[in-house]
């Protein structure tokens, strides 16, 4: 593998985030309109969704980021909702859901951080960030809107490494707990594997790579197991579809993460 031999230094590869927005992160409880929304709200965040960000996103990840999407053709024929698991290492990571899902509705679990930023929460809202309460009071709400997108038929991106490591090429311990989603509303998961490669012809100049995201055919619950069980071996399958391809199919490492203690 090609390496641009900059470095960055972690300690934890469970909890470090090097995301470094610095965003003051308000407090998401039961007060938080998950679902409540009024009829003109839905009205304006599906034109808001559908007019304008879907291609703006679709033109910025192909035209500005030079990105590929491979096997699409693998969730071309699914129906109703699913749930969609990547590996979390670039900022626009948002961006992936509603490509991937398209033409469905995508949501994606965030951060409170998503809808932090004053001013534009609303924005962010609007175009589909769910944020993770910042305490269990708000925990029933976001549940309750999670089910109600992925049975009314629309798609939930989840990050299950949950911080960003921005152009890591390996795959970090994925939360058992993001994959109760399909095992209790019995929908199946999708998983996108975004790898890295040097940019080539005319885009060769580029320092930082360019992304290819494969799509993996849908997985679903082995309901022969207990709960907890089943979550964690949907869990080990999406582990293993990420680190195969991402071994398989990064070849260029932007940056290499080495724990604090290694020389």
């Amino acid at each position: 593998m090609q390496n641009a031999n900059k470095v960055v230094y972690y300690s934890d590869p469970i909890n470090d985030d090097f995301a470094g927005n610095h965003i003051e992160t308000k407090v998401i409880d039961d007060s938080y309109p998950f679902m409540s929304r009024s009829r003109l709200w839905k009205v304006a965040s599906s034109a808001l969704y559908y007019l304008i960000a879907s291609p703006a996103i679709r033109f910025i990840c192909h035209f500005i980021y030079s990105m590929r999407f491979k096997n699409k053709k693998n969730i071309r024929r699914l129906k109703g909702g699913y749930c969609i698991y990547g590996n979390h290492t670039h900022y626009s990571d948002v961006y992936l859901p509603p490509i991937v899902a398209w033409p469905k509705r995508a949501y994606t679990i965030a951060n409170a951080d998503a809808v932090s930023l004053r001013g534009f929460s609303w924005l962010t809202a609007m175009l589909g960030a769910i944020p993770i309460p910042t305490g269990i009071k708000g925990m029933p709400e976001f549940l309750t809107a999670i089910k109600t997108t992925c049975k009314g038929g629309g798609c939930i991106g989840i990050f299950p490494e949950a911080h960003i490591w921005p152009y890591y090429t390996g795959v970090r311990p994925l939360n058992k707990v993001s994959f109760r989603y399909p095992v209790n509303w019995d929908c199946p998961m999708v998983v996108m594997a975004t790898t890295y490669q040097k940019h080539r012809g005319l885009l060769k100049w580029r320092k930082a790579p360019r992304r290819t995201v494969y799509i993996s055919k849908p997985m679903y619950p082995n309901y022969e197991l207990p709960p907890k069980d089943a979550q964690a071996e949907l869990c080990a399958r999406a582990q293993s579809y990420l680190e195969e391809m991402t071994a398989r199919y990064s070849t260029y490492s932007y940056v290499t993460y080495l724990p604090k203690n290694e020389d």
